[in-house]
């Protein structure tokens, strides 16, 4: 077993491992070729693995900041400031490790009070200009009021002001299960983890017409992560159908009738800081702050084990997490 020297500093830009035979690049590379899963698990070996993890993991996100940003540091602490989250395509390739993949644009989910600063940062300090600001789109209905893109050469970024003080809450609004996930400052979240790694993806039923059929917008997104291998179904249980007619309702993660909170066992909730530092004791099961997010897809029964329940308006709303973790 190899055994890696770690040292870790609160610092975004100074969490690093200083191996004494592998270097930074090297273990980085080595890990990105292991599925997140089993990366995770690096905690649970002990501190060493847990500084390992923590190391690679705020190497990765730094990474993926900087093909947007020159200071990641500097926009880590900004989401922080703001309670902001980077959710969409940057989120999804965080999580997915594909080398080939490289996100075109951040989307980042602003507080409502605080729109206008993140904006104004990334135009001071990054250099970005003002391409459009628009309307909520097709992805958010109600949970996100405002839109605006940002461009320099090279590189996008969406600001998009939420409804809501807590930006978590627009998380679950996205069109299809595989977008549903979020990096904050110092915390992650994968909403539907064994759909997700499986490269599929649950259509959301409030962004469909009439809750059943697909809108011109969500089939071009479909085509476009059609070619990153993705596939698509209205509800989990029509993959087993297509081979098995009698497949029933499971009452799974992405049932109709699944009632679900980041934080649940069906989701992926982590911190980007090292065991005893200030950083984690804020993060509370690796979530961003002291309220989660609790949902339910709703929509058409999957199957006679929900049958039952009949149709089931979506739902969404914020819950302290004194009252879910108990």
């Amino acid at each position: 077993m190899l055994v890696l020297s770690v040292t870790t500093n609160t610092q975004f830009t100074q969490r690093h491992i200083t191996p004494p035979r592998l270097s930074t690049d090297i273990c980085d590379t080595i890990l990105d070729l292991v599925d997140f899963r089993d990366t995770v698990q690096l905690r649970a070996t002990g501190r060493e693995g847990d500084q390992l993890f923590t190391c690679h993991m705020n190497n990765r996100y730094n990474a993926l900041l900087g093909r947007f940003v020159t200071k990641t540091a500097a926009l880590r602490a900004v989401l922080e400031l703001t309670d902001s989250l980077v959710s969409g395509s940057v989120a999804l390739a965080f999580f997915l490790r594909d080398k080939g993949w490289c996100p075109h644009d951040l989307d980042i989910f602003v507080p409502y009070g605080h729109y206008l600063r993140v904006v104004n940062y990334l135009i001071a300090v990054e250099g970005y200009s003002i391409a459009t600001t628009s309307l909520t789109d097709y992805n958010f209905a109600e949970a996100v009021t405002h839109r605006t893109r940002l461009h320099r050469p090279g590189a996008v970024i969406d600001v998009l002001r939420c409804t809501s003080a807590f930006a978590v809450a627009a998380v679950p609004s996205f069109w299809s299960s595989h977008l549903m996930n979020f990096l904050s400052a110092d915390s992650f979240g994968c909403a539907y983890p064994t759909l997700t790694f499986m490269r599929r993806g649950v259509l959301h039923p409030e962004r469909l017409i009439e809750y059943r059929h697909v809108t011109p917008d969500i089939v071009r997104a479909m085509i476009t992560y059609r070619l990153r291998a993705f596939d698509f179904r209205l509800n989990e249980v029509a993959w087993e159908r297509e081979h098995n007619m009698n497949a029933d309702c499971v009452r799974s993660a992405s049932c109709p009738s699944s009632i679900r909170f980041f934080g649940d066992r069906d989701s992926i909730v982590g911190s980007f800081a090292p065991l005893g530092s200030a950083a984690r004791e804020r993060v509370r099961s690796g979530l961003p702050g002291e309220v989660t997010v609790v949902w339910g897809r709703g929509g058409d029964p999957c199957g006679e084990s929900c049958a039952a329940d009949g149709f089931l308006e979506p739902t969404r709303l914020l819950v302290g997490l004194e009252t879910m973790l108990g």
